[in-house]
């Protein structure tokens, strides 16, 4: 590990607090314990003492001081996290939002609601493209659709009594 020179040291200071700040005003924990770690690093602090008064790993200290000596305070900072790529192109949610709002007696099946293991069946039939039911919830709730479910009512009592239930 490289101990950053005494003159440029404070400059850094301010820097790291100055993220800290920011880090305590977005609630980004993350970012936070990076910068407290070098912060006491810098303060002379070791690496097993960080790691215990942080509540983190000994490798995690190691590797966040490595890339404040790589990049400064930008090494602290998170990245984009992307994710996976989505599977479905835009054209094809598009044509899966058709098929949805026509409904599933209009695309042949006998079930009057979708559910997400239909549509799961209906993304594979179409586009062939497998993805687990738990996911298709998912996609629709990006795509604007949201859970309905009928409100249980009971067929022979009163209806006078049905309101009072629901």
């Amino acid at each position: 590990m490289l101990i950053k020179p005494q003159d440029t040291k404070s400059k850094h200071l301010r820097r790291l607090k100055k993220l800290l700040a920011h880090c305590e005003q977005e609630n980004n924990l993350r970012v936070w314990k990076r910068a407290k770690s070098i912060l006491l690093y810098l303060k002379d602090k070791k690496p097993d003492e960080i790691s215990d008064l942080l509540d983190v790993g000994l490798k995690s200290v190691y590797r966040w001081v490595h890339w404040y000596d790589q990049e400064d305070v930008e090494g602290l900072l998170e990245g984009d996290h992307t994710g996976r790529p989505p599977l479905l192109t835009e054209g094809q949610l598009a044509r899966l939002e058709d098929i949805l709002d026509s409904g599933p007696v209009a695309y042949g099946l006998t079930t009057g609601i979708w559910s997400c293991p239909t549509v799961q069946h209906v993304i594979e039939e179409e586009f062939g493209i497998h993805y687990h039911h738990d996911h298709v919830r998912k996609i629709l709730h990006q795509m604007g659709f949201s859970v309905q479910r009928p409100a249980k009512k009971l067929a022979l009592a009163k209806p006078e009594l049905q309101q009072k239930c629901v």
